[in-house]
């Protein structure tokens, strides 16, 4: 486990500010990323980044940069500082939606904004910064369903060129929003992905190590095609996106549940040796030192190496520190035990086809809940390691589906999901398909997931799960025979764990975790 940290150059050689360096590295970081290149220009002098680095490395800290390349659709560096200057350079151009607005604060990306971004990575090469993570606004849309891209000119012309296609802005405008799935629209997010993968090749120059941190739930439609990436950049680093940023919306188990799926949607791509963590508390102080610990935690029962903790610009303060630093011991303890063996998800839950279906972002996180070893799946990653599926909600399994429902034991539906794919109920093609006689997300979640165990004790089943008690999450260990089970909730539970044959009965504190070895 390595723990990293952002950090202006700035704040780095602030004599007033080195009780923060004593705080964060009495608290275990290992690596701080100084903000490099922000669309367009340097966030300090290159001589400032040299001499911050220096100074960081007497505290023995490794230093990398973060570049934030194309920019944020808004102020997502600290809402608090109602001056800071997001203008890009007059010779770039931004980045225009299907309605034919420009979406300020974002760039296009086209050949003088990556001549100046490649320029801008030998600069930081040259003056010894050998790794560049880019910040999660790498990518051609803003978060949210629908297929996105720019719709600028000469995007549209370049398109049309490369694909031998004559469409406009309005014609893919009526694609998108018609919501039919066709040749057209494919190649439109194949090209405006490829944009995204040839930046973040070319920005892996020679003796830089180059890696990219992908925005929570995004894929495709954004512009995002993790799998490319890997091909075209073998070494790549990854953050996972993670989403929940404050007490609001992490606090509750629905938030944390939302958490892990955030997290192993990425994970399902990813080398998990170069993955990092979104652990970021935003805005200043929204999240808890408490709940920051947690998500750390988390991330680490997931497996994901190098916790990267982040704030925007503005600086985790002494007292979060001080918090994470007494901490430190648990979350070592659990990679101790965890980290060397894979994670096993014998129960999948089905979040969509791919970008291009436009499909719902959140699939219901009950079988997080519920306590099932579960991961989010696609049918275009192709994953047939699953004896569950558990179909909740709007989505319909077409052509690329039908070929992955055999390899499951069992196929749970859920009302909204059957009503959607009436072809697939009490059909003779697929007699693994249970109907639960319910919508999830239409009670709560305490008797959601009641029900749920219920239909999952109607098999006997060879992996681990949560037969009764609170809701808590469960990863398995397969090779270690071992279980990592997290309390999501703010009380302390009981629950009791069937795996092999046997239950256990476990108590767990709030908001604590147990590695329970079989």
């Amino acid at each position: 486990m390595k723990i990293h940290y952002s950090l202006d150059s700035a704040v780095a050689l602030d004599p007033a500010k080195q009780p923060i360096l004593q705080a964060m590295q009495s608290a275990g970081v290992g690596q701080i990323w100084l903000h490099g290149y922000f669309f367009g220009h340097m966030a300090s002098p290159v001589s400032d980044m040299v001499k911050a680095r220096e100074l960081l490395q007497t505290y023995g800290f490794d230093v990398g940069v973060i570049n934030v390349p194309i920019g944020h659709p808004g102020n997502s560096a600290n809402p608090d500082d109602p001056d800071m200057d997001f203008s890009l350079p007059s010779h770039w151009r931004y980045r225009v939606d299907r309605h034919g607005n420009f979406v300020y604060f974002c760039a296009d990306m086209e050949s003088g904004m990556l001549r100046d971004s490649v320029q801008a990575m030998e600069e930081l090469r040259d003056a010894g910064f050998t790794q560049v993570l880019m910040d999660d606004d790498l990518r051609q849309g803003n978060w949210g369903p629908e297929i996105e891209g720019c719709y600028c000119e000469a995007c549209i012309l370049e398109f049309n060129e490369t694909r031998s296609r004559a469409e406009s802005r309005e014609s893919l405008k009526d694609l998108v929003e018609s919501g039919t799935v066709t040749d057209v629209l494919k190649e439109w997010v194949a090209f405006y992905c490829s944009k995204v993968t040839e930046y973040l090749a070319a920005m892996a120059i020679p003796g830089i190590e180059v890696g990219t941190m992908i925005m929570p739930d995004g894929d495709e439609r954004h512009g995002l095609d993790v799998a490319a990436i890997r091909e075209a950049v073998p070494d790549c680093l990854f953050r996972v996106g993670e989403y929940q940023y404050n007490d609001e919306t992490f606090g509750s188990p629905l938030g944390k549940a939302l958490e892990y799926i955030s997290a192993l949607k990425h994970l399902n791509w990813i080398d998990r040796k170069r993955a990092y963590s979104e652990t970021t508390v935003f805005p200043n102080r929204a999240l808890s030192a408490d709940n920051l610990v947690l998500k750390g935690k988390m991330a680490i029962a997931l497996g994901i190496p190098n916790i990267m903790l982040m704030s925007g610009t503005c600086v985790i303060e002494e007292d979060y520190w001080k918090v994470w630093q007494d901490s430190l011991a648990d979350m070592e303890e659990i990679d101790r035990q965890c980290y060397p063996y894979e994670r096993a998800y014998p129960v999948h839950l089905l979040y969509g086809t791919h970008g291009v279906y436009q499909e719902p972002m959140h699939p219901s996180p009950l079988p997080v809940l519920a306590g099932l070893p579960v991961k989010p799946v696609r049918a275009h990653e192709g994953d047939r390691t699953g004896e569950v599926l558990c179909v909740f909600g709007d989505y319909l399994l077409g052509e690329e589906w039908e070929q992955l429902l055999p390899s499951y034991k069992q196929v749970i539906f859920d009302q909204a999901a059957a009503r959607k794919n009436p072809d697939k109920v009490a059909h003779p093609s697929y007699p693994q398909v249970l109907v639960w006689e319910h919508v999830a997300g239409t009670a709560s979640s305490e008797d959601e997931v009641s029900m749920l165990r219920q239909i999952i004790a109607r098999s006997v089943w060879d992996f681990p799960w949560t037969t009764d008690g609170g809701q808590v999450g469960l990863i398995w260990l397969k090779e270690n025979k071992s279980i990592i089970l997290t309390n999501l909730e703010n009380e302390e539970v009981e629950c009791r764990i069937t795996y092999n044959g046997r239950v256990r009965d476990v108590v767990m504190t709030p908001l604590s975790f147990q590695v329970l070895q079989w």
